[in-house]
């Protein structure tokens, strides 16, 4: 049980921090700060909202891309790890399961922001679970193209990228960030 939580936290990571990055996106890429939505609407409804935008699917790619290529490297560091026994051995992933991960966390991210905007939900505000889950949903259907997933993965990765997203929502609330903790 140990192993898949290692191995779901490990291989789900970039996605992870794909999902994380929307606060550093604008501060980065200020000039790439255009909706995705181009703020066209739908029944009335923005398609996206206003913190989708091309600067934070920049900045998740390129974050995601660069947690895969500091776990490569570790692994090649400390080959004595626990983590380089996980298998697959993350040496013998392609150079874009980074991007594939972290492109994966954010467009199931895109789909549950359009129900989410059409529900009447604004930016920012939670929409329990899906708010929690589309990122999981994303990281896990990506996986599956690149390595043989079980129902016990599955399960592990969403319960540790649960608990991984109440963390942040708690440090959130710790620094004051402007969300509601559920």
């Amino acid at each position: 049980m140990l192993y898949l939580l290692l191995a779901a936290i490990w291989f789900g990571l970039p996605g992870a921090i794909a999902d994380l990055t929307p606060p550093l996106a604008f501060k980065l890429f200020p000039r790439l700060s255009r909706p995705l939505d181009f703020k066209k609407k739908y029944r009335g409804k923005r398609i996206l909202g206003w913190e989708k935008t091309l600067s934070w699917v920049v900045t998740g790619l390129i974050f995601s891309h660069l947690t895969f290529v500091f776990q490569t490297f570790y692994v090649v560091e400390t080959p004595n790890t626990i983590f380089a026994d996980i298998n697959p051995n993350i040496l013998t992933l392609p150079w874009h399961y980074g991007l594939s991960v972290g492109l994966g966390a954010l467009v199931f991210d895109i789909v549950k922001s359009f129900f989410k905007r059409q529900r009447g939900i604004k930016p920012g505000k939670l929409w329990y679970p899906y708010d929690q889950m589309s990122w999981i949903v994303g990281v896990v259907v990506v996986q599956s193209l690149f390595f043989n997933i079980g129902l016990a993965y599955v399960t592990i990765t969403f319960i540790s990228g649960l608990i991984l997203h109440l963390i942040v929502e708690l440090f959130n609330r710790f620094i004051k960030a402007d969300r509601s903790i559920l």
